[in-house]
């Protein structure tokens, strides 16, 4: 089940995405911060791994 929850972004981070929206065809800002935050903890869950292994 998803958890809803709110933040505050810098308005720079803002503009950025908003930019980042349009050129993907407007999607929904909610959809793109999810992708953003969801790259984010799969990239950390690869450098992880990688620090283990070494």
């Amino acid at each position: 089940m998803d958890k809803q929850i709110t933040m505050k972004i810098p308005e720079g981070m803002y503009r950025d995405l908003r930019e980042i929206a349009k050129k993907k065809g407007e999607i929904h800002m909610g959809k793109l911060i999810r992708r953003a935050l969801d790259d984010y903890i799969r990239k950390n869950k690869l450098k992880k791994k990688k620090k283990k292994i070494i």
